[in-house]
């Protein structure tokens, strides 16, 4: 999955649509859009609080790789470390 899909997967997944999912993450709904459209990328924060509701049923790995274009082998990270490794 590239970073539009996996944002919307995620949104589909909790079952919200764009205008709940933008207090999920704490962005505007056009950010959301912009997202799903492949025109942005969410930040890390982001994507945590996309995995935090998620519950499981998506991995923060998968997130990030899907979003950050990065393979992560080994996923002991703490929050401050995912950041800094950011592009």
């Amino acid at each position: 999955m590239n970073s539009m899909q996996i944002v919307k997967h995620v949104r589909q997944v909790i079952g919200i649509s764009q205008m709940k999912f933008k207090n999920v993450v704490g962005r505007s709904q056009g950010a959301v859009s912009q997202w799903e459209l492949g025109k942005s990328k969410p930040d890390v924060g982001s994507c945590v609080k996309m995995y935090n509701k998620a519950q499981g049923k998506v991995t923060l790995k998968k997130i990030l790789e899907s979003v950050g274009g990065v393979k992560i082998k080994e996923f002991n990270l703490t929050a401050e470390e995912v950041k800094k490794r950011w592009p």
